[in-house]
């Protein structure tokens, strides 16, 4: 790669096959918070706070196509690679490249100035009309607001701003998206459904294929109450199934093995049914979506508006890997449904035992007796972050073929039932789930009607008439920190 940064244009991409930097959904459900700041001036404005240095790339790879066109003014030398890290089939293009006379069209504008900003957008308004995102700079020079006169320009040309970090009174850096984008992303990420933007669309998806079949199980995996437990583990990660189900061993639960759909080995054609498509006159609004490409072997995701063109999109970011574990807990409902079972546990891989499991029949016996019609049985609280925190799930993301009911009806549906039980109305993580043969049907069902789209945890709990309980203290839940292949297959790294 040349690092010669005047006037040329550069392909990014690279001749040896890749995985290309995949989103983390959480990042933009869960990236509201608190940021570690580097000094007491250093401030964060707008909606994704987290990103920092390089990352800020990854964000911005969020919302503009997996090949893009993109326009560096006045970037350093390493430009050219930096791009070529995030975006390895885009096309990278100086200033020097702008011809007054061509129909030019950049997908991201990264500009980098000592304060002249604003005239530099000024020159570039009429490119920009073509623009998704910007990356710039930002200077507040001699008690003068330029950011200010900046945002406000930019805002006039038909952009947002997505987030800003800086130091106060000095200079920063921030994200634009173009308006029709970024409100695309809220509504996606930040659901309001109602009657007049969402209607069910069911279809036919012959999701079965898919499944994983188990064509003997031993009979050593019940439990009191429970026909048979089941423990999700990749191939590749028998470490994982090691600590977690050893974990459970000391306590005379003894989880089988259910070899889990490994999600970055599914071919392009397979991710292709397994998605959601748009018939024509179906999307009310714009949303926001992930579609998937192949080039020479590697296949990578590109986030766009969703079109009624014949795509299959998943829901923003939505990797492989996560397309895997929805899989996987759904071949895991089709084989206990199929086996004639009324009550399984259902584990993930990552699961540690924080409590005495052996009181779990007992509170199933209470559930029973409060409520004989209930579907999913939580044993734990709620889903935690790396950290060990709990994150609780208060909203929603959209499912646009599917008419999903609105925040205050989850909200209503939490509330105590006994001092050990709750029901509740929404949840992330479906670490360790009781699942009885009613919660199997249900999920089976929408799941065969509407598709793959959402992680599975965001989704299942959309699913009509689902009743779940969670228990009021974590008995096994979540082991925080536990490596996840979930958002890229670091699986690969072991042995590298």
């Amino acid at each position: 790669m040349r690092k010669d940064c005047k006037g040329m244009r550069y392909s990014l991409r690279k001749k040896s096959l890749r995985i290309s930097p995949l989103f983390v959904f959480s990042l933009l459900v869960f990236s509201i918070g608190p940021l570690s700041l580097l000094s007491s001036n250093y401030k964060f404005e707008g909606v994704f706070q987290k990103p920092d240095g390089d990352e800020r790339f990854f964000l911005v790879g969020q919302f503009i196509p997996y090949n893009p066109n993109i326009l560096a003014i006045n970037c350093n030398e390493d430009a050219p690679i930096e791009c070529a890290h995030w975006w390895p089939n885009g096309s990278f293009f100086t200033q020097a490249a702008l011809h007054p006379s061509k129909n030019q069209k950049f997908d991201f504008v990264w500009i980098e100035s000592n304060g002249a900003e604003f005239e530099i957008v000024k020159k570039l308004l009429d490119v920009l009309q073509k623009t998704s995102a910007i990356y710039t700079s930002t200077h507040f020079i001699n008690q003068e607001n330029h950011f200010s006169n900046l945002r406000s320009l930019l805002e006039l040309s038909g952009f947002t701003l997505l987030s800003h970090w800086y130091w106060e009174g000095e200079k920063g850096n921030a994200i634009f998206l173009k308006r029709e984008i970024f409100d695309a992303a809220m509504r996606t990420l930040n659901c309001s459904p109602n009657a007049s933007n969402f209607s069910n669309y069911p279809s036919i998806y012959n999701l079965k294929r898919f499944f994983r079949k188990v064509k003997q199980k031993p009979k050593d995996h019940s439990f009191d109450q429970i026909d048979f437990i089941y423990m999700i583990n990749l191939d590749e990660r028998p470490e994982k199934f090691s600590l977690a189900a050893g974990g459970l061993e000391l306590y005379g639960i003894s989880p089988y093995r259910f070899s889990a759909v490994n999600g970055w080995k599914l071919s392009l054609e397979a991710i292709q049914q397994l998605g959601v498509k748009f018939p024509s006159g179906t999307l009310k609004e714009k949303f926001l979506g992930s579609i998937y490409h192949e080039i020479d072997g590697a296949k990578y995701r590109s986030n766009q508006i969703i079109q009624e063109d014949g795509g299959t999109y998943f829901s923003i970011g939505l990797s492989q890997g996560a397309i895997g574990i929805v899989l996987s807990h759904l071949s895991v409902l089709q084989d206990a449904y199929d086996s004639g079972y009324q009550m399984i546990w259902v584990m993930e891989d990552d699961v540690e035992a924080v409590d005495n499991p052996r009181q779990i029949p007992g509170l199933i016996r209470n559930l029973d007796s409060v409520d004989p019609d209930w579907d999913i049985l939580f044993t734990d609280t709620d889903t935690k972050d790396t950290q060990g925190n709990h994150v609780p799930c208060r909203a929603l993301a959209a499912r646009p073929n599917f008419c999903i009911e609105t925040l205050d009806d989850f909200l209503q549906r939490f509330y105590s039932v006994s001092s050990d039980l709750s029901r509740i109305g929404m949840r992330y993580g479906a670490y360790s789930m009781i699942v009885r043969r009613s919660g199997m049907e249900k999920i089976l069902n929408y799941f065969k009607s509407y598709g793959i789209f959402l992680p599975y945890d965001m989704d299942f709990w959309l699913v009509p008439n689902i009743k779940m309980y969670s228990v009021n203290k974590d008995i096994v839940s979540h082991a925080a920190g536990a490596p996840t292949d979930n958002n890229l297959p670091h699986y690969l790294e072991k042995n590298s």
